[in-house]
């Protein structure tokens, strides 16, 4: 089951033969509950949707969270299509928030590598993207709170090439580059983060965290950054293949109690 989150979606293009954009429920039962939305990364062109989505999602119902995963549309879409997805989604979930059980307040992004990048755009870009067409649009896409998982942030010489080609084109623009690095976007409403690295990524830099890091400080606003020795790119809840990175999700799932209650 999926919930399209347009009824005619804007820019949509049937030749590039992708799914209009929807979100996949993980649902509790009761009212009021904290709900993340799940961002998967894959550099812009793909989901990794198992186990940067749904596994994520299953995880944090085990603690006590709803949980969306979100199919956004990638290249051939270029920007600002992934961030009008995720803003529309989060404002989506808070109108149907009495349906879904969620607490309007306590809305939550979390992304993984590109998908990370999306989730830091969507924290640190308040104004939305598309022209208001329905009550849904009069709802808020601030998020409430925001997980970046060794995500890609910058679109400078540091951040990643591919999903930088795949948003922005061959050929950028000075300003469309300043505009989705999102190191540079931090604001006074910037939600609180938690952030999460290896050290020895060889496709994302730690750089990336570390920037973000730096300019969340900057500007006061509160985060966790975790950066860990051992582990490579794309791993996930990283219980499989990398025990030291792995605790990343107690360490959030600590984080996640402060900032919920």
């Amino acid at each position: 089951m999926t919930y399209k989150i347009w009824e005619k979606t804007p820019l949509y293009n049937k030749d590039f033969e992708q799914p209009e954009p929807s979100l996949m429920p993980f649902l509790l039962e009761g009212d009021n509950n904290p709900c993340v939305i799940v961002c998967p990364g894959g550099g812009y062109t793909g989901k990794a949707f198992d186990y940067e989505g749904t596994d994520v999602a299953t995880w944090l119902n085990s603690l006590g969270y709803s949980a969306f995963v979100l199919d956004y549309r990638v290249s051939p879409y270029k920007a600002p299509v992934p961030l009008m997805d995720l803003q529309r989604a989060i404002k989506f979930v808070r109108y149907y928030s009495s349906d879904f059980g969620t607490d309007i307040n306590k809305i939550g992004v979390l992304g993984f590598s590109a998908g990370g990048h999306l989730a830091a755009t969507a924290m640190t870009h308040l104004k939305y993207e598309c022209i208001p067409e329905d009550d849904i649009d009069n709802e808020n896409c601030r998020p409430d709170f925001g997980i970046l998982c060794y995500p890609v942030i910058t679109m400078k010489n540091f951040g990643h090439e591919g999903s930088k080609i795949s948003l922005l084109g061959e050929n950028p623009t000075e300003k469309d580059i300043e505009f989705y690095s999102c190191e540079t976007q931090v604001t006074a409403y910037t939600p609180p983060c938690f952030i999460w690295h290896t050290f020895e990524d060889t496709c994302v830099p730690v750089k990336n965290s570390l920037a973000f890091s730096a300019s969340l400080s900057d500007h006061n606003i509160p985060h966790e950054l975790h950066i860990f020795k051992k582990g490579g790119h794309g791993l996930g809840l990283a219980c499989i293949e990398d025990k030291t990175a792995s605790a990343w999700t107690i360490l959030c799932e600590n984080w996640l109690k402060e900032v919920i209650n």
